[in-house]
């Protein structure tokens, strides 16, 4: 897009990430930040042990500070997030290693947002090392559960990564 997505603001005057901040926050018991300081300076972060790595690398840096049991995931730039939707994703996590959202007749499986138990870091870290940064790979190595998503809550997980899609958010109000 150009630019940092998470510090692009709603007509309310929010940001995407406090706007995924706050969703986080009425979902988990502590939110990390992963990446630099400066975004959100109040919050705990950890920084990437792999630099310029990709969201993967994020994964692994937090995953492998031994901060929880649980972790779940969430991309900066889904501003229609809920918390019920969330729960849902984590409950999975008791009978699984890992679990994404299934949307639509072809099942598509969106990698974010993702929710990981913390002893799927060694598959992270060998991901990693072998140079196969890719998220849609470390899911299908994993026993990773799926919530499926009815059709109305499908936009949910509305992604932004383009001008026009950020223009096409601010449109719908």
């Amino acid at each position: 897009m150009g630019l940092d997505k998470h510090g692009l603001q709603v007509p309310n005057g929010k940001t995407l990430l406090e706007i995924v901040r706050d969703c986080a926050q009425l979902t988990a018991s502590r939110v990390i930040i992963s990446g630099p300081a400066e975004a959100m300076p109040q919050l705990e972060h950890i920084a990437d042990i792999r630099p310029a790595s990709g969201p993967l690398g994020g994964i692994e840096s937090v995953i492998k500070s031994g901060r929880d049991e649980r972790y779940l995931f969430l991309p900066c730039d889904m501003p229609r997030l809920t918390p019920s939707l969330l729960w849902r994703l984590v409950e999975k996590l008791d009978h699984a290693e890992a679990a994404v959202f299934e949307q639509g007749e072809r099942s598509i499986r969106p990698v974010l947002p993702l929710a990981l138990r913390s002893k799927t870091a060694a598959r992270v870290q060998q991901l990693m090392e072998h140079g196969r940064a890719s998220i849609h790979e470390l899911i299908e190595s994993l026993d990773a559960a799926t919530v499926p998503l009815g059709e109305e809550e499908s936009g949910c997980l509305l992604n932004i990564n383009t001008p026009e899609e950020w223009s096409e958010f601010l449109a719908e109000g």
